[in-house]
């Protein structure tokens, strides 16, 4: 119920506060200011478009809410494939530079440019790829080939869309670098050991982005004459006046930003208020009988699961819905202990991505059935929002599809073998 309540609230902070709150991603490799569009994109770009920051960014980092091994350079979202020209189209190309070509990719500032702790952002370049390489190299290998950082906050207009401003890094590939398929990454630590990153493949070809020219010496009348005493002295008192004005300007922003997180924090309060009387008043009038709630199996049902990826963790049961892999959970007394009556619906509470948890098969067994009724939940997901780098569904299936009044169990299980990531159940429960 804890979980329940959980998804409630940051269901409505979400709607109600948009994504003022995300952190940042690279979303342009390739900045062209001569045409005011982006020349090159990440890898799987197309999915930005589909389902918002989360799926970009959010998979790559390492941190919340399940820690991953800093080894992993690219996040799942960004997964390598055997092709690496699918990962792009048309209207999101890869990019094609020359070596020594200047590149300006760019991040949006996601309300985080004046933030002291923002830090600065950095670039790596991976060794020579294939394009069948198998798996990214490993993040330690990216930290041994630096190419260029930046602040992070070097945005434009900032103050006119805090959340959404552009910023930018423009520098110059290396010079004596060899032809060929390369992995530009973006990688940002915002609060120590919390990492966010971009991964984009690149082509380099011979040659340089361009050419130095030796000025030509002018002549001993063109040289400038030295500025008088008085020169320095009026350029010195308009740059201390430079200096003191942006020194109030900083401190005036730097106010208007904690009054503003004060007043985040304390509607944030308020919606978790609102949402725990809301969860309270329904929980009043609705019987719920749980199989499982918080990952834990109430003590009239066991678990009989199996296959590789089916297993029981803290606060869920996990499981990859491709054949052999099943979450099982059926009644201790070995015969019928679930009942429909007075009840009307299936809910089933369940971590992971939409189109994961979209190919995920239910069925509810009668005890002594032979030919079972396989469900699929992609009809029934009530609502599926992202919070650090998960989706969390909600699948409410109506019971009188199953056709029956008594079961003895519930599967999950699922028929695709391409679903490459798991599913983490939280609950599972009947009510009216």
């Amino acid at each position: 119920m804890k979980k329940i309540i959980l998804f409630l609230t940051v269901l409505l902070v979400l709607l109600f506060v948009g994504k003022i709150e995300s952190h940042s991603f690279m979303k342009c490799v390739d900045w062209d200011f001569g045409s005011n569009s982006c020349a090159a994109y990440p890898r799987n770009y197309r999915f930005y478009e589909q389902q918002g920051d989360g799926f970009l960014f959010q998979r790559g980092k390492f941190t919340k809410p399940y820690p991953t091994e800093l080894g992993q350079s690219c996040g799942p979202a960004q997964r390598r494939s055997s092709s690496i020209t699918n990962l792009y189209s048309s209207k999101h190309p890869m990019g094609n530079f020359q070596a020594g070509q200047k590149i300006c990719p760019q991040w949006p500032a996601r309300n985080h440019a004046t933030a002291l702790r923002a830090g600065t952002v950095s670039f790596y370049l991976s060794p020579k790829m294939t394009s069948d390489a198998p798996a990214d190299p490993s993040q330690d290998v990216f930290f041994q080939h630096s190419i260029h950082s930046s602040p992070f906050g070097n945005c434009t207009k900032y103050y006119e869309n805090t959340n959404n401003a552009t910023c930018t890094a423009c520098f110059d590939l290396p010079m004596d670098i060899s032809p060929g398929l390369y992995i530009l990454q973006f990688f940002w630590e915002f609060n120590p050991k919390e990492y966010y990153l971009t991964c984009a493949d690149i082509l380099i070809s011979s040659g340089s982005g361009y050419h130095y020219h030796e000025p030509q010496r002018p002549s001993r009348e063109e040289y400038p004459q030295r500025p008088s005493r008085e020169e320095l002295q009026r350029e010195e008192r308009q740059r201390d006046q430079e200096e003191q004005a942006k020194r109030r300007k900083r401190q005036n922003d730097e106010y208007l930003e904690i009054q503003r997180e004060k007043e985040r924090q304390q509607m944030q309060r308020d919606i978790e208020r609102k949402a725990a009387a809301e969860e309270a008043r329904k929980h009043k009038s609705t019987i719920f009988q749980y199989i499982m709630r918080d990952g834990q199996l109430e003590r009239d049902f066991s678990s009989a699961s199996w296959g590789p990826y089916s297993k029981k963790e803290v606060e869920y049961y996990e499981t990859r819905p491709i054949l052999g892999n099943v979450l099982f959970f059926k009644c201790a007394t070995g015969s019928n202990c679930l009942s429909s009556k007075g009840k009307r619906t299936l809910n089933i509470n369940i971590l992971g991505f939409r189109e994961i948890v979209s190919n995920t098969q239910v069925n509810l067994l009668t005890k002594g059935e032979k030919i079972p009724l396989s469900i699929s939940l992609e009809p029934y997901i009530d609502s599926s929002f992202i919070d650090d780098g998960d989706s969390y569904n909600t699948i409410r299936v109506p019971l009188e599809r199953f056709f029956r009044n008594e079961f003895y169990a519930i599967t999950l299980s699922g028929y695709d073998d391409s679903n490459s990531d798991i599913i983490r159940v939280v609950s599972i429960s009947l009510s009216n």
